[in-house]
């Protein structure tokens, strides 16, 4: 996992991003500790595979991510994924995870969601922020230059 720094010009959101490149080092590649998260997932239609997206949803949902927000080509199949295993994390009327699919927006558009649309879990303040691309490194980069642009 690769820091990126803080961003944001009034409240500031820590970044931090992720390539994956093989289903099989999946979920063993993330290594994030337990704390309120946001979620930017990229993948496309190419690097699409659902059994090991369900299995990194369980894992990253256990580790604290509480807003998904799935862009590429394949954003929408990756919403529905990360919708189903949501379920088994809410406890109560009260705990919401949200979810929300991008399907091929700019990283701009995407980041400001990030930074000021998925900022408060409940009361408490979502300062930190992953960026995982499931198999394009093309994209992880163009995220890390958005952000490069915004200091």
């Amino acid at each position: 996992m690769k820091h990126l720094g803080e961003f944001g010009d009034i409240e500031r959101k820590e970044f931090f991003s992720v390539l994956i490149n093989s289903n099989s080092d999946l979920v063993e590649s993330i290594d994030i500790p337990n704390d309120l998260y946001s979620l930017i997932i990229y993948t496309d239609d190419k690097h699409f595979d659902k059994k090991p997206i369900h299995e990194l949803a369980k894992a990253l949902l256990a580790k604290g991510v509480r807003y998904v927000i799935a862009t590429g080509s394949a954003a929408q199949k990756v919403e529905d994924i990360f919708d189903l295993e949501r379920e088994s994390f809410i406890e109560g009327d009260s705990e919401v995870i949200m979810t929300v699919s991008f399907p091929n927006k700019d990283c701009e558009e995407v980041l400001n969601y990030a930074m000021y649309s998925a900022s408060f879990y409940e009361e408490e303040e979502i300062k930190k922020c992953l960026i995982l691309s499931l198999g394009d490194e093309g994209a992880l980069d163009k995220f890390e230059n958005a952000l490069g642009k915004r200091n």
